[in-house]
């Protein structure tokens, strides 16, 4: 599982997760990163987390085929 990255200069921690290759047409780049915003090790860890579940669901959302209605 992918962990936090901490910017060098401003020592805020970030999402950085690779866009997985079926899905890169769908989202439109190859790389998701999002502000965890705190500089915190231990904070960044849990927010990571979340936002980690978060990314994993819509990305499940994406692969899921629309069901056909009767």
């Amino acid at each position: 599982m992918p962990t936090p990255v901490k910017d060098k200069k401003s020592g805020i921690y970030y999402v950085r997760v690779r866009v997985p290759a079926d899905l890169k047409g769908i989202v439109g780049r190859a790389e998701v990163s999002k502000s965890l915003r705190t500089r915190d090790p231990s904070e960044a860890k849990e927010r990571f987390a979340a936002e980690y579940r978060k990314i994993q669901k819509r990305w499940a959302s994406f692969r899921a085929k629309p069901e056909p209605l009767p």
